[in-house]
Order: structure tokens, then C-alpha cells, then sequence
């Protein structure tokens, strides 16, 4: 018999699996189409951290299922799975920090613009 911590992690995570692989299609499909129509620049470039922080962190919580799945049944696979959730899971807090440095950036250029526009305005 299974106890019930265990199942209910077990459940928590395939149901959050789930919800982010839907997540990850409907974020891949509006970035590819925004992908198409900006042009480089740091707009572009946050777009892309962003995804690349959902895909990694993703990647963790899909690890973590696959580990909370495998706990009782191989408990070797679920040592490789949780270095492999670890990793992930660093690997999305990186990205969490690359993307917060660049949304810095973003928000420094449209101040900049904000800044010449208003120049722009003076002269008229």
C-alpha cells in the first residue's frame, strides 16, 4: 500500500507536468510568431530568455515526476532522475537571473526612448 505524502507529490506532479506542457506548446506557438515579426533587439532578446527559463524550469518539473513516480518502484533510476531535476532546476534559476538582468535592460532602453521622445517633443 502507498502512503499518502507520496501519492499526493505523485499526483501534484503529473497534474503540474501537464499544465506546463501546455503552457510550453501555447508559448512556443505565440513566440514563434513573434519571432517573425520583431526585428533584433532587446525586446527580441527577452522574449527569448523567457522561453528558454520556461523550458528549463519545465525540464525540472518534468524530472521531478518522473523521480516522484520512480521512488518506490526503482530506487536507482530515481537518484540519476534527481541529479538530472537538480540540474534542471539550477539551470532555471540561471535563467531566472539572466532573464531579470535582461527585462533591466528592456526597461533602460524604453526609458531612453521615453527620454528622446520627450526631447523630440520640446522642439515642436
Amino acid at each position: 500500500m502507498m502512503d499518502i505524502p507520496s501519492f499526493i507529490s505523485q499526483v501534484s506532479s503529473v497534474i503540474a507536468s501537464g499544465l506546463g506542457l501546455v503552457l510550453l506548446v501555447r508559448i512556443l506557438e505565440d513566440d514563434y510568431l513573434a519571432f517573425k515579426r520583431l526585428s533584433p533587439g532587446p525586446l527580441r532578446t527577452t522574449l527569448l530568455v523567457s522561453t528558454l527559463f520556461i523550458f528549463s524550469a519545465l525540464g525540472g518539473i518534468i524530472f521531478m515526476t518522473v523521480y516522484h513516480l520512480a521512488e518506490n518502484i526503482a530506487p536507482n533510476v530515481s537518484e540519476a532522475v534527481e541529479a538530472a531535476w537538480y540540474v534542471f532546476m539550477f539551470i532555471g534559476l540561471f535563467t531566472s537571473v539572466l532573464e531579470s538582468l535582461q527585462i533591466i535592460e528592456l526597461g533602460k532602453y524604453y526609458a531612453s526612448l521615453g527620454k528622446k521622445l520627450s526631447t523630440f517633443m520640446r522642439r515642436f
